[in-house]
């Protein structure tokens, strides 16, 4: 089998799970909207949610479009230099995810109204875990 034929049923193997995971998303958010309709609460817990989504989302779009397709392709030509670089671009993504992580971490509130101004004061706050009520 060819690199590019690898390369390519590697990337429709993504695709595919990607597809699928939009669809479940998709229904995920139907069942949200019809068991708890729309509330502040519902607002303040996608605020929440989607900045590490968004985060873990770059993230894998970067490892699925350059990393696996230039690995398999230096695998083929020098298997212990991809595995050098395949071990420091790790060990770079790990620091990158823990910087992001202390981050949101320590500054939840600034991030929070930054990313979502539109929020009122009350999702804004549970969105950044200010409070807890019930």
């Amino acid at each position: 089998m060819t690199t590019n034929l690898k390369i390519a049923k590697a990337s429709l193997i993504l695709i595919c799970a990607s597809v699928l995971g939009h669809v479940l998303s998709l229904g995920k958010e139907v069942l949200v909207a019809k068991y708890f309709g729309i509330t502040k609460q519902i607002d303040a817990f996608y605020a929440a949610f989607t900045i590490p989504n968004f985060t873990a989302n770059i993230f894998m779009l970067l490892f699925s479009i350059l990393f696996i397709p230039l690995f398999i392709k230096q695998k083929e030509a020098d298997r212990d230099s991809a595995d050098r670089v395949a071990s420091a671009l790790m060990s770079w993504a790990m620091l990158a995810l823990f910087l992001v992580s202390a981050a949101l971490f320590l500054f939840p509130s600034q991030i929070v109204s930054a990313a979502f101004n539109g929020l009122d004061l009350y999702s804004a706050s549970k969105a950044a875990g200010i409070f807890k009520d019930t």
